[in-house]
């Protein structure tokens, strides 16, 4: 165990999917409404949209999770970051740690996108929902604006003229130059990670 010391184990799982998700979304108490944030009496009510996003957390406690990456396809077709369900999830992720005596769980945002086959990016852990927007940003520098995400509901695969975006593209804009990670389906993407203190 010498090696070891100053070294702590982290129960993660890098492939998280949310109701931003919809398509890929079973649990009905869960679901997005649309509006997201509805208006009471001329101002966006976000009370429905804070309380899944607490409930989800709480369900990443239980299972003991103490990193997440959340991989939404395509992220999300949204423009308004108060519209994402990742922007609840930073914002009451300090409370719920605090209502059940924990440690807020590291939350990695990404996302999962179509180049001929399925591959998930994922950026530095977000501290608050500002940090968002970089990761939108890099997939419009991809060729998706969230205008172009979905179709019919289903996420667009990524295309540059018709042709998959090449991987080495992707690891271009997702690594060098927004210091992402790359990970191909492939691989098992749930496992313990071992980080130094």
């Amino acid at each position: 165990m010498g090696q070891y010391q100053g070294m702590r184990w982290f129960k993660a799982d890098f492939q998280v999917q949310t109701p931003e998700d919809s398509k890929h979304w079973s649990d009905t108490d869960l679901r997005l409404g649309n509006p997201r944030r509805p208006k009471a009496g001329g101002v966006h009510d976000e009370s429905e949209i804070s309380s899944k996003a607490q409930a989800f957390l709480r369900r990443c406690h239980e299972l003991k999770l103490q990193i997440i990456g959340i991989t939404d396809h395509n992220f999300s077709g949204q423009t308004d970051l108060r519209d994402w369900f990742l922007t609840h999830l930073i914002e009451q992720n300090k409370s719920v740690a605090a209502e059940l005596g924990r440690e807020m769980i590291h939350i990695l945002p990404g996302f999962e996108v179509d180049i001929g086959y399925h591959v998930l990016c994922l950026f530095e852990p977000a501290k608050k929902s500002s940090d968002l927007e970089c990761v939108n940003k890099v997939l419009i520098q991809l060729g998706l604006p969230e205008s172009q995400r979905f179709e019919r509901g289903l996420p667009t695969p990524l295309r540059r003229e018709d042709s998959p975006i090449s991987l080495a593209k992707l690891l271009k804009i997702v690594q060098d130059d927004n210091d992402g990670i790359v990970i191909a389906i492939g691989i098992k993407s749930r496992c313990h990670v071992l980080l130094e203190e």
